[in-house]
């Protein structure tokens, strides 16, 4: 219970992936949280303060207060860091496209964005600015995870994009734009659906994506293409939130 975000595997995960993750912490009224990356459910615990007097919860919340400072303060310095470390790991990549077992499976192109390293597609995540802070690696077998200490809230990747400047060079050009749940679905619309489309990695980070575009771009519409591949309500709640959230359209892609 140290704040930090901790892995756990379940009985169906495949070798190497975990799919549960969850942050507690003891500073103040001990509390946290865990969320199954494949079912989306999320699971929130908080101890009770029964018991405590006035003064005594003041200056608890005063204490969790100047802990949830230094762990921002700490997290934003982990997050530069790996934004610099994987800017590198990019560049040294070579920049052609190449087609892999993944590509095979999902039925979509190599494109220009996204190298590979090993039978790895990796897909770069960046903001409304332009600023790289995360990638995607995804593995031939469809096993994806992120690069370790990265921010993915509110990244996204534009298909088909060399680099995060014409990305977001195409969707200032457009009076529509897309986000799609995964970078297969994403592909996919951008190749039948003749407008930009980026894919916000997963359903947990359609609303924040979203909300970023919508606010760099407040007069541009926005479509939620949903990733039907679960068959969960969390997903699709999820989804109708983000199209919701910045009324948009919502439609689900199988």
């Amino acid at each position: 219970m140290d704040g930090k975000r901790h892995r756990l595997a379940t009985e169906k995960d495949k070798r190497g992936e975990a799919a549960i993750f969850y942050r507690a912490y003891l500073d103040g009224v001990p509390n946290g949280y865990a969320e199954n990356n494949r079912t989306k459910e999320v699971r929130r615990w908080k101890a009770r303060d029964q018991g405590l007097s006035e003064e005594q919860k003041s200056e608890l919340l005063a204490k969790a207060e100047k802990k949830r400072y230094e762990r921002r303060r700490q997290e934003r310095e982990r997050f530069e860091a790996t934004a610099d470390r994987l800017n590198g790991e990019l560049r040294s990549l070579p920049s052609g496209v190449e087609k892999t077992a993944y590509h095979e499976a999902k039925g979509i192109e190599p494109l220009p964005g996204v190298p590979v390293r090993k039978g790895d597609l990796l897909v770069a995540g960046y903001d409304v600015e332009g600023k790289l802070w995360t990638v995607q690696y995804i593995k031939e077998d469809g096993t994806k995870r992120f690069a370790r200490d990265s921010r993915k809230h509110g990244c996204f990747h534009v298909v088909g994009a060399a680099n995060a400047a014409e990305g977001l060079q195409k969707l200032a050009n457009s009076p529509v734009i897309v986000v799609a749940e995964g970078y297969a679905t994403a592909a996919t619309v951008a190749k039948y659906g003749n407008v930009p489309a980026v894919a916000a990695f997963d359903s947990g980070n359609l609303l924040a994506a979203a909300t970023a575009l919508h606010k760099r771009w407040p007069g541009k519409g926005i479509m939620i293409a949903g990733d039907d591949d679960h068959k969960t309500i969390l997903v699709r709640v999820k989804a109708l939130e983000a199209a919701m959230a910045v009324n948009g359209w919502l439609s689900f892609l199988s």
